[in-house]
């Protein structure tokens, strides 16, 4: 798995957000940093460019990953990466990435090409080659003060992390385990230093902090923090001793008693919560549970909250809320004793950090409403407390507590790695709503609300596999998308054994992917009640004027036709005043090297339970998949008609029958098992279709039934095929 957030060893969790955490240990944490982290090695969380780098030792030459197709590639070279932030954006349509961003990643790969030249052939194996003989890339931070984020970084760096290396193998990247990331960068740090500072001045390994001194005085900060913990827990009779689950599973019962339940129902409906905590999606059986044992009038209600999952998400991050913010504000305090150790100039930093923000709050950019609210929640963040004036004059408050040059601090306790990260989250999205305001008068603004631009993906998806996330992600990561939709098919598949995967399960599915997606929140979920692509053409004829429409497809060809080709002309199937995007433009580029994933081969290796995780995007557990499909089955529907079976007649011609009547494939929510032997039979199956349809239908099966009748194959033992 590419890990995209760097400094951490895996994943890097804020005290709350560890599930296990115990609250004694919570405040240990707490009292060990105002203690200023005695025994613990703590690093700087940098905000920089990150980068994987790597080196060819071969060709002599570094190598850098950003994203899944790099890592395909096996790496960017210094001219490719200028390629892949210059032309290859302007032939995707997408702006070219700034010329001084561009500089400071061949600044960087120059100074890392400049130090591993100094190295011995034994030195660069030793760093760049794992067991196995694979490259070894190192999770990056590029500092240039050309090309800055939020801080100001005065120094040109390329800081290598101690924690998040990983090996490509078979064009992915594998997270190292902590320990054996942290030797290798105890390794370079020491080959590095043989050399000299002097010579190497820009490489270096993230530095051990040296916190002994600069935090002090924090004593106070720590008691209050400690004894604000102890009073929220203890309004829930949680013990010091019990975890923050545990928390959680307290302020669920006193949910579920709110509706009204107890006994069994209370603690299935406290179960079903945790489960959605800890997974962070919703099963329907699950709430069936809950309403099967209640004995009120409420079930309705109970249902709908538990399958409400962006409500779930909401009420687990109310419950967490006051721990949040009392750990947040001590990080606020502890951070504000600490510098940046790659910043020279600490006061004018900070200055201008401050300024930046200023300038946001006491500007006079009509905001919408949508953003003021998220203003509102990041200056409530900032202050420490509720925001009790208006905005302009409320920021000056805030501007006290940004204090440090310092992004946030990492450190490891307890076998879990951790962050402190104060304010730098409230002023990033300070930023970002401004950078990103769309700006004019209210109603300029409400009428680009009618030109959102959509990228629509439709598909059967049964189920989703790492191929077409990696689709979706290119569209979200594009800026120009505004919302991504995936509309998933109604009908279901069948894996060789017979287990059915439907929507529902699909749907699940796709909540994995993209809770831990980049840009997940463009990202929504449409079941529609027809087939994906006619739910696309009834969503561009409805669309509000001024939409932009992108059809989401890909490149790879199909009987010598691309995927994108099958927009061509729709157009005129367009509502009035909505705007169809060339597809072609915008489509997502498969690489020459990449095998593609087939859905029929994810249901077979599904079946089998191997190899699945060759179909799943990294950090994805084959087994939640599998619990998935579990939990979401099929149930019989009523059907218009289907063909999931197809007899021993028609299995030689099968391909070209199911091409010949692809129009009918636009009926039917579920899969029925049928195994046809006549004209009659299949007639039978379209019974509910009124008598046009069937008389439509007519002409095509004697269409059909001439086709295939000359060359039907018979034999002893022959299979019949499975269902579509």
């Amino acid at each position: 798995m590419l890990i995209l957030e760097g400094g951490a060893a895996g994943h890097m969790m804020h005290p709350y957000e560890n599930p296990d955490l115990e609250f004694s240990k919570m405040m240990d944490i707490i009292r060990a940093a105002a203690g200023g982290f005695q025994g613990i090695n703590v690093t700087e969380k940098i905000d920089g460019q990150n980068v994987y780098i790597g080196y060819d030792i071969d060709k002599k030459e570094p190598l850098a990953i950003r994203n899944k197709a790099h890592q395909a590639a096996g790496g960017l070279t210094k001219t490719k990466l200028r390629s892949y932030f210059t032309t290859d954006r302007v032939a995707a349509g997408k702006p070219q990435t700034p010329e001084n961003v561009v500089g400071s990643f061949e600044e960087a790969m120059d100074d890392f090409d400049d130090a591993m030249e100094q190295l011995s052939e034994g030195e660069l194996f030793a760093l760049f080659r794992d067991e196995e003989g694979n490259v070894v890339f190192y999770n990056s931070e590029i500092l240039n003060p050309e090309s800055v984020n939020v801080i100001d970084y005065d120094v040109k760096k390329l800081v290598i992390h101690r924690a998040g290396a990983a090996a490509l193998k078979d064009g992915k990247l594998y997270k190292l385990p902590p320990e054996a990331s942290e030797a290798r960068a105890t390794q370079m740090t020491r080959i590095l230093d043989q050399y000299g500072k002097e010579s190497l001045p820009r490489v270096i390994v993230n530095n051990i902090m040296n916190l002994r001194d600069q935090i002090s005085g924090l004593d106070g900060n720590a008691a209050d923090a400690i004894s604000q913990l102890k009073t929220i827990i203890g309004k829930y009779n949680i013990a010091d001793n019990e975890t923050v689950a545990d928390y959680i599973i307290a302020v669920a019962e006193e949910k579920g008693q709110q509706f009204g339940l107890r006994n069994e129902a209370l603690q299935k409906f406290v179960s079903s919560v945790m489960f959605f905590y800890e997974k962070q999606r919703q099963t329907k059986r699950n709430a069936k549970g809950v309403v099967a044992a209640m004995e009120g009038e409420n079930k309705e209600e109970v249902s709908n909250f538990l399958l409400d999952q962006p409500g779930l998400r909401a009420f687990i991050k109310k419950a967490i809320g006051p721990i949040e913010d009392v750990v947040h504000n001590f990080g606020v305090d502890l951070l504000s004793t600490t510098r940046s150790l790659y910043v020279t100039k600490h006061p004018q930093s900070i200055s201008k950090l401050q300024s930046k923000v200023g300038e946001v709050f006491a500007g006079d950019t009509p905001y919408s409403e949508k953003d003021l609210k998220l203003l509102r929640r990041a200056m409530v963040k900032m202050k420490g407390g509720d925001v009790e004036d208006t905005l302009d004059k409320e920021y000056k408050n805030a501007m006290k507590r940004i204090a440090t040059d310092v992004e946030g601090l990492v450190f490891d306790f307890d076998g879990a790695t951790y962050k402190f990260t104060g304010n730098f989250a409230p002023i990033n999205q300070v930023l970002g709503i401004s950078r990103y305001s769309r700006g004019g008068t209210i109603a300029e603004q409400l009428e680009y609300e009618n030109s959102t631009t959509y990228a629509l993906i439709a598909g059967g998806f049964k189920p989703p596999h790492a191929g077409h996330m990696e689709m979706v992600q290119h569209y979200a990561d594009n800026p120009d998308v505004d919302k991504v939709i995936i509309f998933v098919g109604p009908k279901t598949r069948g894996c060789p054994s017979g287990k059915l995967i439907g929507a529902a399960a699909s749907e699940a599915i796709w909540e994995m992917y993209i809770n831990g997606a980049a840009n997940g929140d463009k990202i929504e979920l449409r079941r529609g009640k027809s087939s994906p692509m006619r739910e696309f053409y009834s969503f561009i004829d409805a669309a509000p004027a001024g939409s932009r429409i992108i059809p989401g497809a890909s490149d790879k060809v199909d009987k010598g036709v691309p995927d994108y080709q099958k927009f061509v002309g729709s157009q005129k199937y367009a509502g009035e005043g909505v705007e169809i995007l060339p597809a072609d433009e915008y489509a997502f580029k498969t690489s020459a090297e990449s095998v593609p994933l087939s859905a029929t081969q994810f249901r077979q290796a599904l079946d089998t339970g191997e190899g699945v995780e060759r179909f799943i995007p990294g950090g994805i557990d084959p087994s939640d998949i599998l619990q998935a499909i579990e939990d979401n089955p099929c149930e019989p529907v009523k059907e218009h008609f289907i063909f999931n079976m197809i007899n021993d007649l028609f299995e030689p011609r099968k391909e070209r029958i199911l091409e010949s009547i692809n129009q009918l494939d636009e009926y039917g929510d579920q899969v029925i098992e049928v195994v046809f032997e006549t004209k009659d039979d299949i007639l039978e199956a379209f019974a509910a279709l009124d008598e046009d349809e069937i008389n439509e239908e007519e002409e095509i099966i004697d269409e059909i039934s001439a086709m295939a009748i000359g060359s039907a194959e018979f034999g002893a033992g022959h299979k019949k095929p499975v269902g579509r």
